[in-house]
């Protein structure tokens, strides 16, 4: 939206009607756009587009939502939902993470979904996951089985967050090895970048990857 969007300026107060829009289902709308979806290539051009209003609705209260902070702690049950949506409902499920992640140690009890979400079959959703667990912190060993495959991912800002992730789950010296790596990577600039840039999201550097 544009800078002075109402809903840009808007405070805290619209945080209520955020949630509501959150939580609207699709009604009849979602079901022709299921059956759309599944009606082979060469019929659907004949059909109508389902209508897609009420998701961009929905997509953008979650991020305007994530805007908040901690100030829209109330909206983690309904964006903790939202990131449960049905596969073909990318968008949705990225921009919740998005905003749990920036709602911050407020959002942590959606850290069993955010785990979920590591193994999306979405590029983007698994990205948003592994920074949205980075944002809220608190990341114990116990996840680390779950964030190790991300490290074979050839994209960078899925790779990256994930070393550092696990560095901060585990503590291990091994696992701060792998970020110096990334970080010294001079043929994956990409790499180096998203390494550096989840890096910034651990509480506590150690001087040896400072330096």
């Amino acid at each position: 939206l544009e800078a002075e969007h109402p809903l840009e300026l808007a405070g805290p107060e619209i945080i209520p009607a955020l949630v509501e829009a959150v939580q609207s289902g699709s009604g009849c709308a979602g079901i022709y756009s299921k059956v759309w979806l599944a009606t082979p290539a060469r019929f659907r051009r004949a059909l109508p587009m389902p209508r897609t209003e009420r998701r961009i609705i929905r997509t953008f209260a979650a991020f305007r939502l994530g805007q908040f902070g901690a100030q829209a702690s109330a909206a983690v049950p309904a964006l903790t939902r939202l990131c449960q949506q049905p596969a073909n409902v990318m968008v949705d499920r990225a921009r919740a993470l998005q905003a749990l992640g920036w709602i911050g140690p407020a959002a942590s009890s959606a850290k069993p979904v955010l785990v979920d979400r590591l193994h999306d079959q979405n590029q983007f959703v698994r990205q948003c996951a592994v920074q949205a667990m980075l944002d809220i912190g608190d990341l114990t060993p116990d996840v680390a089985p779950q964030l190790r495959p991300l490290l074979q991912e050839k994209y960078a800002w899925v790779r990256g967050p994930a070393a550092v992730a696990v560095w901060i789950a585990t503590q291990q010296d091994g696992s701060l090895q792998r970020v110096n790596d990334y970080l010294r990577q001079e043929h994956n600039r990409g790499l180096r970048i998203a390494t550096a840039v989840a890096l910034s999201r651990a509480r506590t550097i150690p001087e040896e990857t400072c330096t």
